[in-house]
């Protein structure tokens, strides 16, 4: 892993790369399917809000979430789209748990977190999180990181 990863890393407690783009377009093709399983019409989750009503997001979230997991290739698939960044932090010895769904929709105070420490919520001080945005998130805003010197 280069070394600037690692420098931001002790820095700032995160940083950021591009992951592998196959593994990525395999990963939205795969919710994307779920999604689809569900209705009727093909899913771009850039629209995903158009198609959905907030009251059934979560249901839609937890069922996605439910069948993602099942899945053989879902998991492998988000290991292998940054394994060389994952194993640089934490090395071959890897617990893996259930991949999570964030889903935010405009205009959707229900769907958004608070301020948070994932820790404060029984995870562990040692776990790295990866985070794979589907659509722009440039637009919408939907994750800020606070610098620990800060925080």
């Amino acid at each position: 892993m280069d070394k600037k990863y690692i420098q931001s890393l002790l820095k700032k407690g995160y940083f950021i790369f591009d992951i592998n783009k196959n593994k990525y377009v395999k990963l939205k093709s795969q919710i994307e399917k779920q999604l689809l399983k569900n209705s009727q019409k093909k899913i771009n989750l850039e629209d995903l809000h158009k198609l959905v009503e907030i009251k059934s997001l979560n249901r839609l979230r937890m069922n996605l979430f439910k069948n993602l997991n099942r899945s053989a290739n879902f998991k492998k698939y988000v290991f292998e789209s940054a394994h060389q960044f994952i194993e640089g932090c934490v090395g071959s010895e890897i617990c893996s748990s259930d991949v999570n769904l964030s889903i935010q929709m405009p205009n959707d105070e229900t769907s958004l977190l608070e301020m948070h420490t994932d820790f404060f919520s029984g995870e562990s001080l040692f776990q790295i999180n990866l985070w794979i945005p589907f659509v722009d998130v440039k637009k919408t805003q939907s994750m800020f990181i606070i610098d620990p010197k800060n925080s």
